[in-house]
């Protein structure tokens, strides 16, 4: 099924630069072919001459001055990671004023058909889920703790503890080649598009050179490489660039044996002794606020799916007296007790929670993983028969025959999925969805170990959004630039190949050459423009690694990744309380009208939701709202549409069919497109919203493309296509 990822503006055919991931392609020409080297000549370079070795190295002041400073930061900038600002949410879903229009950036978009009313359980994940940490102030403490680790405990030098962390340079998706000491950021084809050596970039040529001409195509995947799939994975990437970059400037201070991948591997220590000796837990649990957003709306969202007769269970690979801590956190607003971590009121909102899970390993019922009980008070751990309570030795009954089950929620540690399904009375893997971040730990086992639906919260999606929205122009002037360029290009190719034949005279051939370099100058002159718009857009996402689900031209690998495992996906968990218990999600089938983020206004004047997309029910926009055609942006009105046509004039119409006119038409902008008037019948809509379904499953490049769509004044659909020449394929390609 089409993926109607909204980072990405507009469905993609796949020459346009736009990204709704596919789940393949069917068209027997790599989708990189016509773009690898625009790609890689903005890529490389001097472009991110910002980006400096050096200055990602020392800080003046300590670490306890940075981390009140990136406190302060982020009161100025807080809605860098754009779900971390937290700004007033909308009514839930199940309150009065519930039911309301929900921004774009709220929204839960849809991969795969997905009808609540066979959800009997859902379950979450809490650290990055439930919990969404302040990468500011969390990360900043655990890259602190293990620059400590890597001194102290591993015998690295002490010039580490002036190193500072800049907690948004990294992002999701990105690919640590542990051998090399690279970065690297690669489309859903797994080709490397942009590659740093710690914080230097590789020219196209030591790209190319490295993971281009190989006869074997790598996989990129343990042990060589890393992959920095979770949020929690930026500060240890970070770290490692900095390491690198310290071993070639300063080789002889660092001991003898310590490769890159050694490097890492420490890197890796480190982090995992932070978090075994309790650093970093015990400094949140001193005050929650600093590292932990508020979010006032996961309470009501549990309470309606509990209201709605659905089971509650989270699974944590925290241990239970943080996962108590975080919760008590989470839940205070509602609590009568406050913000006490001593209290156990959230767990009213579950009927399972099962603590130290070892996720991903916890999804395999072959894991033969002790399912113990955790007593709250103390956390003593209890031993349990498949979750039923046993006698301890020297003890007549179980330690919780009165306790334990007669609470509405139990606590575990340890166990497998089996457990959990016995413990909920799961029949079929299909009835549960479960939430989390981690497209490997949460996401990805869970749905293909399982069969489990899932939905993936990207708190990132709320910042890209905005973003599309505020380059929409330059992205237009970006495609209009590579329409020109392909067309010089297309002319010079042409001329050049006159040139080997016999019956052209000399004097002719000296025009063509003429010609031909006034061609080849043109186009070096659109090249440098195409290249800065590109070079522009890339920057306002991220000043070095670009949109977090477009590499160039083509989808990301995590936005693939996002395509193939989530049936879900969003950018907070609480999003879910804005839609009904029983809402039966489904991708959108059509390829129009994908807007990123309508203003009030705009939105006021097309009389539809604001994420401007057109599922069957959302077609019927007002007499004047807008019309937007899909990579080319522009936006009409029915009456501008019907002006340009001459109110469909029969000298404009190219063919009379049995349910529908084909008008052919100029837009203001040079483009020539085909106008398909299909009448309000009810056979003439069935066949439209059919020609729809089939264009939103296929990707060909012998497809003419599809630009957009709405309802006339006469309430008939409007299909707009892009016109092509009726020619062969060998002439047309």
């Amino acid at each position: 099924m089409l993926l109607s990822l909204l980072p990405c503006l507009v469905v993609k055919f796949e020459s346009r630069d736009f990204f709704v991931p596919k789940s393949s392609c069917s068209c027997p020409c790599r989708d990189d072919d016509v773009d690898d080297d625009d790609v890689r000549e903005f890529k490389v370079g001097n472009l991110f001459l910002s980006v400096s070795g050096g200055s990602q190295l020392h800080a003046s002041c300590s670490m306890e001055d940075r981390r009140a400073a990136a406190v302060t930061e982020t009161m100025l900038d807080h809605s860098y990671m754009g779900g971390n600002n937290y700004s007033p949410k909308p009514s839930i879903w199940s309150s009065p004023d519930g039911g309301q229009k929900i921004e774009i950036g709220r929204q839960i978009f849809c991969n795969r058909s997905l009808n609540m009313r066979n959800i009997v359980a859902v379950g979450f994940d809490m650290d990055y889920t439930l919990a969404q940490y302040k990468p500011e102030t969390f990360e900043s403490l655990a890259y602190e703790g293990t620059i400590k680790k890597l001194v102290y405990d591993l015998g690295y030098p002490s010039e580490l503890l002036d190193w500072s962390f800049d907690w948004k340079y990294m992002v999701r998706g990105l690919v640590l080649d542990k051998k090399r000491g690279n970065i690297l950021k690669m489309d859903r084809h797994k080709y490397v598009k942009i590659a740093y050596h710690g914080f230097k970039e590789l020219t196209k040529e030591e790209k190319v050179g490295t993971y281009g001409y190989t006869l074997i195509r790598d996989s990129f995947d343990e042990p060589d490489y890393a992959l920095i799939d979770t949020l929690f994975s930026l500060a240890e990437a970070y770290l490692f660039a900095q390491l690198v970059d310290f071993k070639d400037k300063n080789p002889g201070k660092v001991a003898t044996g310590i490769d890159y991948v050694r490097m890492y591997r420490d890197v890796r220590a480190a982090v995992d002794l932070c978090h075994r000796d309790g650093t970093l837990k015990q400094m949140v649990a001193k005050d929650p606020s600093c590292y932990i957003n508020e979010d006032t709306s996961i309470v009501p969202m549990l309470k309606m799916l509990r209201d709605s007769g659905r089971s509650t269970f989270l699974v944590t690979n925290s241990l239970w007296d943080y996962t108590n801590i975080v919760m008590n956190y989470l839940c205070a607003p509602y609590s009568p007790c406050g913000k006490s971590s001593n209290t156990f009121d959230w767990l009213q909102y579950f009927d399972v929670v099962i603590t130290g899970s070892a996720k991903p390993g916890f999804f395999h019922e072959d894991n033969r993983a002790n399912l113990f009980e955790v007593e709250r008070e103390t956390g003593m751990l209890l031993n349990t028969d498949n979750g039923t309570p046993m006698a301890q030795v020297g003890d007549i009954l179980p330690r919780f025959s009165l306790k334990g089950l007669n609470k509405t929620c139990r606590v575990f540690q340890g166990g497998n999925v089996a457990h959990l399904h016995k413990l909920l009375s799961i029949e079929s893997s299909s009835q549960v969805l479960y939430v989390g971040d981690h497209i490997y730990g949460d996401i990805l086992r869970s749905k293909k170990v399982l069969g489990w639906r899932t939905m993936l919260v990207v708190p990132e999606l709320e910042r890209e959004v905005d973003l599309l929205w505020e380059v929409r122009d330059s992205r237009k002037q970006l495609r209009l630039l590579r329409t020109d360029r392909d067309k010089i290009e297309d002319q010079i190719h042409h001329l050049k190949w006159s040139l080997k034949f016999d019956d052209i005279s000399p004097d002719e051939k000296q025009k063509v050459r003429v010609a031909v370099e006034e061609l080849e100058s043109k186009r070096d002159e659109v090249r440098l423009a195409h290249q800065e718009a590109q070079r522009k857009i890339h920057h306002k996402f991220h000043k070095v690694w670009g949109q977090l689900m477009k590499t160039g031209y083509q989808n990301s690998r995590f936005a693939h990744q996002v395509e193939r495992f989530a049936c879900l996906y969003t950018s907070q968990v609480s999003n879910l309380s804005l839609y009904s218990p029983d809402k039966y999600y489904r991708p959108i089938s059509v390829l129009a009208l994908v807007l990123v983020k309508y203003k009030s206004r705009v939105s006021q004047q097309r009389g539809a939701s604001e994420t401007g997309l057109a599922p069957e029910e959302e077609l019927q926009a007002s007499r004047d709202g807008p019309f937007v055609f899909l990579g080319i942006q522009d936006t009409y009105t029915n009456e501008q549409l019907v002006h340009e046509t001459a109110n469909f004039s029969e000298m404009n119409l190219i063919k009379h069919g049995h349910y529908a006119k084909l008008y052919r038409n100029i837009l203001e902008s040079g483009t020539a497109i085909i106008i398909k008037r299909v009448d309000a019948t009810f056979f003439g809509r069935e066949s439209c919203m059919v020609e729809l379904e089939i264009l939103s499953k296929i990707s060909l490049c012998t497809f003419v493309p599809l630009l957009g769509q709405c309802y006339d004044h006469e309430h008939k659909m409007l299909l707009v296509y892009e016109y092509m020449m009726n020619q062969d394929l060998a002439t047309s390609f």
